[in-house]
This record gives C-alpha cells, sequence and structure tokens, in this order.
C-alpha cells in the first residue's frame, strides 16, 4: 500500500532527527540522501520542499552519491511547480556552499538558467550565480568567460542563435546584477573576461556593446586612466561595430533616417575617448569624417540626428589637440589632415546649424568648436575660407547677433567674437589683448 505524502514526510523527519542526533553514522546518512533523492521525484510538492531543502548538506555527506544527488537537484530545477523550481535553484547555491568542488558545474547550470522566460525566477538565478562569484571569483567567472568566448565547432543556425542569445544575458548580468562583485573582484576579472568581450563585440548589438565598454571594461584596471593600448583596441571594436549597423540603418530608410543604434554606439566612443581619456579619439573623427559627414549622408539624417553628428565630430576633432602631448598621441600631421578634412567639411557642418536655427547651447557649442578648428588652420597655414563657407558665417553671424540680446548661451558670444567678415572671415579667439599683434587685424573687422 502507498505511503501518504503525511506518512513520507514524518518518515523522513524522523530520518533526519536519527541523523542529526548519529553524526558519525555514514550509513544513516546515506539512508537518509537516497530518500531525499527519491522525494526530490516525489509527485508531491510539499515532499520536494523537504528534498529542497536538505539535499545540499547530505550531498557532501556521502561521497559515493553525490552525482545522483546533484542531479536530483537539478531535476527540481526543471519541476512544473515554479517554487519547487526557485527552491531548486536556492538548492544549488547552497551545494557550492557545502562543497565548493562543486563551482564550476552548478555555476554553468546557473547561466544556462538565465534563458527562463520567468522573470521571478531570473531573479533568483542571478542571485545564485553572484553567490557563486563571491564565493570563488575566478572559478565562476571562467565560466562566464567560457560563454562569451566563441566556439571552435560547428553550429547549426539553431544552436548559434541559441548561444548568441545566451552571449547577450551574459553579458547583460555581468554589466548589470554582478556589476558590484565583478568591480571588487576587478583584476581578476580584467584577466579573465577583457579579452573574451572585445571578441565578443562583433555578435552584440548597440546597446549590448554599450554594456561592455561603458559597464563592464571601464571597471578594469587598465582602462581606468590614461590613453593605453587597451583603450585604443576597445575604440576601434566600438567602431568596427558601429560600421555595418550604420550601414544597415542608412539603408533601411530614403530619408530623415535616425541611425539609433549608430549613435549609441558614437556615444561610447565619445565616452571612451573625450569622457574618460582612455583612448584617442583620432579614429573617431575619421570615422565620423569618412562614413557621416557627406551631403549625401547628411542629407538622409533629420536634423537632431544630424546635430548629434555634427557636435560629436567636434567634440572629437577638440579632443585630439588637448590629447596631442600624451606619449601614445598620433603625429602632428596626423592631427593636421584630419582637422583639415574637418574644416573642409565646415561649409556643409555650418550649413546644418543654420538650418536648424542653432536654437540650443549645443549648438552654439558645436559652431564655436568647428570655428575654432578654422582658426588654427588659418593661423597656422596660408588657408582662407571659401566663398560659399563665408554665406553661412554670416548668416551665423546673422543668429547670433539676433539671438545675443535674448538668450545666455555662452557660446553665443564667443561665436561672434570668433567671426568678423569682410572680404573673407578672420577668425580671431576670444581672447584680447591690445598690445599684441591681432590689432594688426582690426581693418579686417566690421565696427
Amino acid at each position: 500500500m502507498e505511503r501518504t505524502p503525511e506518512q513520507q514526510e514524518r518518515e523522513i523527519n524522523d530520518l533526519l532527527r536519527k541523523s542529526l542526533r548519529a553524526s558519525d553514522d555514514s550509513a544513516l546518512k546515506r539512508d537518509v540522501l537516497n530518500r531525499l533523492i527519491d522525494l526530490a521525484h516525489s509527485p508531491y510538492s510539499r515532499l520536494k520542499a523537504i528534498a529542497s531543502n536538505h539535499l545540499p548538506k547530505y550531498i557532501k555527506a556521502c561521497p559515493e552519491l553525490e552525482d545522483d544527488g546533484i542531479n536530483a537537484v537539478y531535476d527540481l530545477c526543471e519541476d512544473p511547480d515554479r517554487e519547487i523550481r526557485i527552491a531548486g535553484y536556492e538548492a544549488i547555491a547552497r551545494v557550492s556552499d557545502e562543497e565548493p568542488k562543486f563551482i564550476k558545474r552548478n555555476a554553468d547550470v546557473l547561466v544556462q538558467l538565465l534563458q527562463s522566460d520567468e522573470p521571478t525566477e531570473v531573479k533568483v538565478v542571478k542571485k545564485a550565480l553572484v553567490r557563486h562569484l563571491e564565493g570563488n571569483a575566478p572559478v565562476t567567472l571562467n565560466v562566464l568567460c567560457d560563454q562569451i568566448a566563441p566556439q571552435d565547432e560547428a553550429m547549426d543556425a539553431e544552436e548559434q542563435a541559441t548561444r548568441d542569445n545566451l552571449l547577450s544575458l551574459v553579458v547583460a548580468f555581468i554589466g548589470g546584477d554582478a556589476k558590484k562583485a565583478v568591480t571588487r573582484h576587478a583584476g581578476i576579472a580584467e584577466s579573465v573576461l577583457a579579452a573574451g568581450l572585445l571578441v565578443a563585440i562583433p555578435k552584440l548589438n548597440a546597446k549590448e556593446v554599450d554594456i561592455v565598454g561603458r559597464d563592464i571594461l571601464m571597471l578594469f584596471p587598465s582602462y581606468q586612466s590614461g590613453s593605453s593600448r587597451n583603450g585604443q583596441v576597445l575604440l576601434q571594436a566600438v567602431l568596427d561595430r558601429a560600421q555595418p549597423i550604420l550601414t544597415e540603418e542608412l539603408r533601411s530608410t530614403d530619408n530623415s533616417a535616425t541611425i539609433p543604434s549608430t549613435l549609441i554606439l558614437l556615444k561610447l566612443a565619445l565616452y571612451i575617448s573625450v569622457d574618460r581619456k582612455v583612448a584617442h579619439p583620432l579614429p573617431l573623427v575619421r570615422f565620423y569624417c569618412s562614413k557621416l559627414v557627406s551631403k549625401l549622408t547628411m542629407s538622409k539624417l533629420d536634423t537632431p540626428t544630424q546635430l548629434n553628428v555634427i557636435s560629436g565630430l567636434s567634440q572629437g576633432l577638440t579632443a585630439c589637440d588637448a590629447d596631442r602631448r600624451q606619449v601614445s598621441a598620433p603625429s602632428d600631421e596626423e592631427i593636421i589632415a584630419v582637422r583639415n578634412q574637418v574644416v573642409d567639411a565646415c561649409p556643409l557642418l555650418f550649413e546644418r546649424l543654420v538650418e536648424s536655427g542653432l536654437t540650443d547651447a549645443e549648438s552654439w557649442q558645436t559652431c564655436r568648436l568647428l570655428l575654432k578648428a578654422c582658426s588654427q588652420r588659418q593661423k597656422t597655414s596660408a588657408w582662407t575660407s571659401p566663398s560659399h563657407m563665408v554665406t553661412w558665417l554670416r548668416k551665423i553671424q546673422n543668429i547670433a547677433d539676433q539671438q545675443a540680446k535674448q538668450t545666455r548661451f555662452e557660446s553665443v558670444q564667443e561665436v561672434q567674437s570668433l567671426i568678423r567678415v569682410r572680404n573673407g572671415p578672420s577668425f580671431v579667439l576670444p581672447t584680447y589683448d591690445q598690445q599684441t599683434s591681432l590689432l594688426s587685424l582690426s581693418s579686417h573687422y566690421y565696427r
């Protein structure tokens, strides 16, 4: 006659009490573990819950049954009852606490469980994974890295899609729930994860690349300060990922494109090179010039996107000059060449700025930075601005004159100071010294 759930519960509780009193009785512990394994496969949730609570302790006590015991825990993680599945996830963490040799195996199982469709369960899985990170960071990080690093063996389309999805989940986990734990073990994490994350970038979407660059790699020691080889590699990887994304976004529309994914990557590139200064921005400026700053491409973009592009370009170019003293900085010739390229594009850039109405502080700041680039070229060479640039500079001057009395944008006054037009513009920085040779240019100014 089959025993009722109540009878089975009384029996296992009696065995558990006896086992506690006879702590050295290995045969009794083996009996308890066998019974718990049976209960893990019971049709009754209340008995499975007892199994999940006690299996971790008895698996360690009975090495000869440990595989059966750990598999019983994994079976609980696949139970039809959500509460039992959650109890199974928590049991995995306790097994690793009790017996560290299971950390790698258990962490790998938990990583696979990130694919659950139930947010509540994923939250428990992530908590268990963080617990593994805190318990043994090197081992757990290596498990995570295994999911990031590319695989040598061939996969069919379905297998590849599953792996790519898991890669995205792992990256989000490292940059989110695991971020504090990774920060505490930054040195170890960098040695284990950095190379794999860089290699993974071509497979990630823009938001995931942003997580890798901004939320993960920037935690690591070699990305903390100063332009570095690692920083340059990261910047180039971001730009390499941006290129096909930009091509696809431009192809998908005839006009008024917004290129949102490309802008995410360009903002990340600015963060890496301009804000954090862990890479020189010259490759970024070259990307803007070669991929975005042309009449054909700009005509495909809506106005806010055009302004975003022009602003990023001006910031990157300005940072190029600021970073010239760094040991790893490009040569003066390289920076002058890219500055000249930007200045040559300024008629188009000023045209777009004028057409936008120059209605905000960022637009005026962009205008100011571009004018300073023109001024630098004029001061160091025989360059003079072409007539079609003069047309747009006059319009900028008119807008500046109109807005100067109505706005508090500091850049408006600086732009007024930088532009003086008479038979072509002369560019003057907004710092005046009556005793300097700048006085010799005064005859060229409108008074």
